[in-house]
């Protein structure tokens, strides 16, 4: 049994976020939603997602990051999963069947990948075949070559997975990754985590939305004093506003690089200067030097004799201008 995830008020004293507020937004969600006629006939709900953005950008990792939810986002009997694994796959379908894995599972290794989805419209069929991709993490690095863009465009890139052929508990591994949302960090400061959808009740899908905040924070440098602003959003809702910091003289300072913060604070005209002429010459060009006083004051002797020079020159234009024309 996998114990069921509770939040944690302790982290919230960086980011003060109001469980009612919070309810609030996801019962305007969900009601949204049931006004909207959109003529399908089998009531599908939609995703529901937390965006965060970031003062700045974290650092960027291959890796996501899990957050473990209250209530799953996929139910065993009806959702599909792919787990992807080493070779041989004969081996790890024989594995699968002793470990009694929950739920729905194909297993599909790396050499069946390679061979059976070359063409883009193979992989595309495959990515919309499963609800869930998950994957050994030994093989997590060679993925996203084998599966293309269309995966990562649907946000169903593979999560990895600790598996052993040796042994291991695989039903405990697919759980903990099945009932949880993750963070993937890119090259911009906006992330975006599935959180629930609006077939959740609205106590549900709160306390899955304060797992979340609580995750962000937990993985956050700052302990959450990084994050700017939280909304919440359905697919084809707007975003509705859960939490915005204010960006302090801390934050400024904190970024290096910023104006006004360590690298520039302090920092006389002189030792600019200096660091122009010593970049341009990094960067094989030769350093503007400043100008010497009196360099610009004018030489009447050096004008002289430069009149002297054009004078010469037009007279010997003019002599040797008849003896062309003969």
């Amino acid at each position: 049994h996998i114990p069921r995830a509770t939040s944690n008020p302790e982290p919230f004293k960086m980011v003060d976020v109001e469980k009612k507020r919070v309810q609030l937004a996801a019962r305007a969600l969900i009601a949204h939603h049931k006004k909207q006629d959109r003529g399908d006939l089998l009531g599908i709900g939609e995703s529901v997602w937390v965006q965060c953005a970031f003062k700045q950008t974290p650092t960027l990792t291959k890796q996501p990051k899990r957050i473990s939810l209250a209530h799953g986002l996929y139910d065993e009997l009806t959702s599909d999963i792919c787990l992807i694994t080493k070779d041989t796959q004969a081996e790890y379908e024989e594995l699968a069947r002793t470990k009694g894995l929950p739920g729905r599972v194909t297993i599909l290794s790396v050499s069946k990948l390679k061979s059976d989805y070359k063409p883009y419209e193979a992989k595309r069929q495959l990515c919309q075949s499963f609800d869930l991709f998950l994957a050994d993490d030994r093989v997590i690095d060679v993925l996203p070559r084998l599966l293309g863009k269309s995966f990562f465009t649907a946000k169903k890139q593979p999560i990895p997975i600790k598996i052993s052929a040796k042994g291991g508990d695989w039903a405990a591994q697919l759980v903990k990754a099945r009932d949880a949302t993750y963070l993937h960090i890119g090259k911009g400061p906006c992330s975006a985590l599935r959180v629930g959808s609006t077939d959740f009740s609205v106590a549900k899908l709160a306390e899955n939305i304060m797992l979340v905040i609580e995750g962000l924070v937990k993985h956050d440098a700052r302990k959450g004093k990084n994050i700017q602003a939280l909304h919440i959003k359905t697919d084809s809702s707007i975003a509705l506003p859960i939490y915005n910091s204010v960006v302090t003289g801390e934050d400024i300072s904190y970024f290096p690089g910023v104006q006004g913060g360590p690298r520039h604070a302090g920092e006389s005209s002189d030792e600019k200067d200096g660091k122009s002429i010593e970049a341009g010459a990094k960067k094989g060009g030769k350093p503007e030097r400043k100008r010497k006083a009196g360099a610009g004051v004018d030489n009447a002797a050096t004008k002289e004799v430069a009149v002297e020079g054009d004078e010469v020159k037009r007279q010997k234009k003019k002599a040797s201008a008849p003896a062309a024309k003969k």
